[in-house]
């Protein structure tokens, strides 16, 4: 479907564009991010709704689809015509802007976010506060392309969510140290060969509890090994991995080699626990939830 510019069967207001369709908003984005240099403002936010678990099963995709649509409605009347909203996922928008600044981008996002949750969702009588969280990334000379830049602002929704949620939280290039940041693509390269040649390594270290002396707990660290056999710390190629997508193929390794250590001290029948950390992306991640989850008698806590 091509973008709307006038009122719809539903009374939908005609301002702004409206982009039904997943592909047809990446592609938009391919062709309005080719036009603009790095001098020029532009914008993605993801705006996650939340899951109302109340919400019985066979309902759920009515309700989703209402509360969608509610939502919709309050973010276009406060866009304007040279925004370009898009339902992205089963509960998820997208919000390109071209005309905010990095400063009043995110104050723009937070009034949206606020409208949201001031105004009270009605279904079968009864009433629901949506909450929603955000995430924000700008398009700089630090991102390559389309698939880059929505990457980005999904770690930074996934980051907005943890907790409570029902906030905004804006993707952070710098957090990148500004050497790795001038040969970003030879530390990309990197971080690819590593994975390919298994060249990670896992790094247990004892949590003591002077109250349990029995119980054996690790905290589970990586480390990167280069090609001349030097061991990594994380931050050296942690900031990079996020920046490129590249960390979530890093934290399935991580859960996956915890879950196999974890199986065999169950199997050894030792009594441990094994804490990691993961990216807030990545913990939404299926492919993990279902590897933290396996048949285990010991947890593996993230």
């Amino acid at each position: 479907m091509t973008d709307i510019e006038q009122s719809t069967d539903d009374g939908r207001p005609s301002i702004p564009k409206w982009v039904l369709d997943k592909d047809e908003f990446a592609l938009y984005l391919d062709k309005h991010l080719y036009l603009l240099n790095q001098n020029n403002h532009a914008a993605l936010a993801l705006i996650e709704i939340d899951h109302y678990s109340a919400i019985p099963a066979d309902e759920e995709a009515t309700f989703n689809s209402r509360c969608m649509s509610f939502v919709s409605n309050i973010l276009l009347a406060r866009c304007r015509s040279s925004d370009i909203l898009a339902h992205y996922g089963k509960n998820v928008l997208a919000l390109f802007s071209t005309r905010y600044t990095d400063k009043s981008f995110p104050l723009f996002v937070e009034n949206l976010r606020l409208s949201v949750t001031e105004n009270l969702f009605e279904e079968n009588s009864n009433f629901f506060q949506i909450k929603c969280s955000v995430g924000v990334c700008f398009w700089s000379e630090h991102v390559a392309n389309t698939s880059e830049l929505i990457a980005r602002a999904q770690q930074a929704c996934a980051t907005a969510s943890i907790g409570d949620g029902n906030q905004v939280h804006v993707y952070q290039t710098l957090t990148t140290p500004f050497d790795m940041l001038e040969e970003l693509p030879e530390y990309e390269e990197q971080i690819k060969s590593a994975l390919r040649e298994n060249r990670f390594r896992l790094v247990y270290q004892p949590i003591v509890n002077l109250n349990f002396a029995g119980e054996e707990n690790y905290a589970i660290l990586i480390r990167m090994i280069d090609r001349k056999g030097k061991h990594l710390s994380p931050d050296r190629f942690i900031p990079i991995a996020e920046n490129t997508g590249l960390i979530d193929y890093i934290d399935q390794w991580v859960v996956q080699q915890s879950v196999e250590l974890a199986k065999r001290s169950q199997k050894n029948e030792r009594a441990r626990s094994y804490f990691l950390k993961i990216s807030g992306y990545s913990i939404k991640n299926d492919k993990i939830v279902k590897l933290r989850y396996s048949p285990l008698s010991r947890p593996i806590f993230l």
